[in-house]
């Protein structure tokens, strides 16, 4: 169980590098801090430090136990991430300097982050089936 737990922990960290750099690139690339941009920049932030918090969370004895709900949770922060990384490859966030580079990172993270939340969400369903 604990090999899911640390390879979510590292696509954790690799999404909310991600993040981090993507937001702050939207910030410097011209828009400054017009609306959209602040909220897309913004957005970006707070999802990366939602992955840090949560990764780093997966590899302390708070989870365990609830394996399920970090699965869940890591599910659904790949669904954003692939949402949003989409969203980069069109053209639909405001402009910003490597946009499909950094959208089509998304989506590999997004798509690394569902495939190993349901692999952990599963390992907590045959947890608690055992109990």
């Amino acid at each position: 169980m604990r090999r899911y737990s640390y390879s979510g922990l590292l696509l954790s960290l690799l999404g909310a590098i991600l993040d981090f750099a993507s937001g702050t690139s939207i910030l410097m690339g011209g828009m400054g801090m017009m609306g959209g941009a602040f909220i897309w920049a913004f957005t970006l932030y707070a999802l990366g430090a939602l992955l840090v918090i949560t990764g780093f969370l997966e590899v302390t004895p708070v989870a365990m136990g609830r394996m399920r709900i970090f699965g869940l949770l890591m599910m659904v922060y790949g669904v954003i991430m692939l949402v949003i990384g989409w969203l980069m490859i069109m053209g639909i966030t405001p402009m910003m300097a490597g946009a499909q580079l950094s959208g089509a990172g998304m989506l590999i993270i997004g798509l690394g982050m569902i495939i190993n939340g349901a692999l952990m969400a599963r390992e907590g369903l045959m947890e608690c089936s055992a109990m």
